[in-house]
């Protein structure tokens, strides 16, 4: 989009600064998903997966470069945001992380989902991205069977009962906060792990819960900093 409005004569790209939203690639840790297997509950796999992907590409691909590389779960503009220096795109260390998980270094079967008819604001192309992300991991070892429904209510509604293994996810903020970015998708639910990413951390959750009852932005911003995902 920002590629052809500059170079329309007749039209101007207004930057608006730095944006709140981040898309990232959601993965279920659950054991099982919907009763099967779930090879993304090994933490090793899940590296190697993140290893696999050509993050930079996709900036330059779909985004017009009009965006950066995430290295948290919360944008660089939201409250409290701290650096988490996550994998970045190396197959060599993508397939070093699937040997010392235990589990064969090619091979290994993932369903990969993406929605249609998302608002272009939210994904601009969730097709080309999921396959783009099937040819990165495919060269790491990996085997990618694409999947897709209509994102609005059937893929919002998977993903937020955890039917998924692994998909596209976007967020936008409601408000630049960190309540908003990892307490919503990652707090306990009836003292279980939320449905969506089954991430089961009693620590994370107990701080998020400290954070949220603090009464001033100092004490709260302790708790926040000391995150752990």
């Amino acid at each position: 989009m920002v590629g052809t409005v500059s170079k329309d004569s007749k039209l101007s790209v207004l930057d608006r600064g730095e944006g709140c939203n981040i898309t990232q690639l959601g993965m279920n840790d659950f054991d099982t998903v919907q009763g099967n297997p779930n090879l993304l509950a090994n933490k090793g796999v899940r590296f190697a997966i993140s290893a696999a992907i050509n993050k930079p590409s996709y900036i330059s691909g779909f985004y017009a470069g009009e965006a950066v590389v995430a290295d948290s779960w919360l944008p660089a503009g939201a409250l409290y945001y701290k650096r988490e220096y996550l994998p970045t795109f190396n197959l060599s260390g993508s397939r070093g992380f699937l040997a010392g998980a235990g589990v064969p270094t090619s091979g290994l079967t993932v369903d990969l989902w993406f929605p249609t008819g998302a608002p272009a604001s939210v994904f601009p192309d969730p097709k080309g991205m999921a396959e783009a992300i099937r040819a990165n991991l495919e060269a790491a070892g990996f085997l990618v069977n694409l999947k897709t429904e209509a994102y609005s209510p059937n893929y919002l509604a998977d993903t937020a009962a955890g039917k998924l293994q692994m998909w596209l996810q976007s967020e936008s903020c409601h408000w630049a906060g960190p309540d908003d970015f990892v307490y919503s998708p990652f707090s306990y639910v009836s003292g279980l792990p939320a449905p969506m990413y089954s991430y089961k951390n009693d620590a994370l959750n107990s701080l998020m819960a400290n954070a949220i009852a603090e009464p001033g932005l100092t004490s709260a911003s302790r708790d926040w900093r000391r995150r752990r995902i």
